[in-house]
């Protein structure tokens, strides 16, 4: 009987310590953040202190019912696994923080490291700020073609022509998963043209899987820009603030066998993300036309700070029924300060 009443007492603890953890701002904060529903949380706070009211009762018995004892020894098991998935999340929010203070700490740097582009073996380079001398500029990235992961080069307006964007060598660098390209956006007089070509010149390699454009000027994207054969991989694309560009690339908008091939890569995307994008051409589209489902795949869709756009389509009327319903995997969708704005998926939504 003292052995079960310690056992209570040690159960007892390991769920209340359970509850205060659950009540924490962090794992609140975890749910908020990745919009998960925080009447779980609440059902589970609930839950664990009914458990905790009839525990001691529970650990008494167990030894005349094997009933209650298979209940305790399973809630152990669960009250364990519990633990263990919230040090998981208390795990990622650390390493989350430690990633936005070193991402804060290496904007804070001027320019990378002088002659970068000597570190041939070099395997990871997260962050590469891209300067306006010799051994500062992109083509240090040329020989670097170990890298992989995830990269950011920022500071593109810094880049002279687009033969210094082909001699980074982009298109090399097979073990790049995630890639990040930003200009500063601080010029309003930016040539838009030179920024096209510099965007043309970062090819990626074709086993990239996120891309995410930040501050670009141009009006234009260049033709491997959503090309399924180019990014035969990519399940997600992200453009921030590219204020200027009126056209989608010919691969969305040409003609109808581009627009299916292209529609092959837009299958696989899991996450399209327009934040301030105001001036796309109204005519613009994407058509589903012989391909089934179209954007089948994709769960994330978010719309934002797009005050001129009025208007984005991904099929032509009247091919839902033949093509079957796009967006059939969607879990989120966020349309936010578009207030001109009329998406197809109104259409089917309602």
């Amino acid at each position: 009987m003292a052995g079960a009443l310690v056992g209570g007492a040690f159960l007892s603890a390991f769920v209340q310590m359970a509850f205060d953890r659950l009540a924490s701002p962090k794992i609140l904060n975890y749910f908020q953040e990745r919009k998960i529903n925080v009447r779980l949380l609440r059902k589970l706070n609930i839950t664990l202190t009914s458990i905790n009211a009839v525990l001691d009762d529970a650990e008494e018995n167990q030894i005349q019912n094997p009933h209650v004892k298979k209940w305790v020894d399973e809630l152990k098991d669960a009250v364990f696994d519990a633990e263990d998935l919230l040090d998981d999340i208390e795990t990622e929010v650390s390493q989350q923080k430690l990633e936005a203070e070193l991402h804060a700490t290496l904007s804070k740097i001027k320019e990378t490291p002088l002659f970068m582009g000597r570190l041939k073996n070099l395997q990871t380079l997260t962050y590469f700020k891209v300067g306006k001398c010799s051994g500062f500029d992109v083509k240090q990235l040329g020989q670097l073609n170990q890298l992989g992961g995830s990269v950011s080069i920022i500071g593109l307006q810094n880049v002279i022509d687009r033969m210094d964007g082909i001699a980074a060598n982009l298109k090399e660098k097979e073990y790049i998963e995630e890639l990040e390209l930003q200009w500063s956006g601080e010029d309003e007089d930016e040539d838009s043209e030179k920024g096209r070509n510099v965007l043309e010149s970062l090819k990626p390699h074709k086993n990239l899987k996120k891309l995410s454009v930040i501050n670009y000027g141009g009006t234009r994207f260049p033709e491997w820009f959503g090309d399924c054969y180019s990014l035969p991989k990519i399940v997600s694309l992200e453009l921030r603030n590219c204020k200027y560009f009126f056209s989608l690339p010919s691969t969305w908008t040409g003609t109808l066998s581009q627009r299916t091939f292209a529609f092959l890569g837009l299958m696989h995307w899991r996450q399209l993300v327009l934040s301030s994008t105001f001036t796309v051409g109204s005519d613009d589209s994407l058509s589903s036309s012989v391909t089934p489902q179209p954007f089948r795949s994709l769960k994330i869709l978010r719309l934002k700070d797009m005050k001129s756009r009025e208007e984005w389509c991904c099929f032509i009327e009247g091919e839902i029924e033949a093509a079957g319903m796009p967006f059939s995997c969607l879990k989120e969708l966020v349309i936010d300060n578009c207030p001109r704005h009329n998406t197809c998926l109104h259409s089917f939504l309602h």
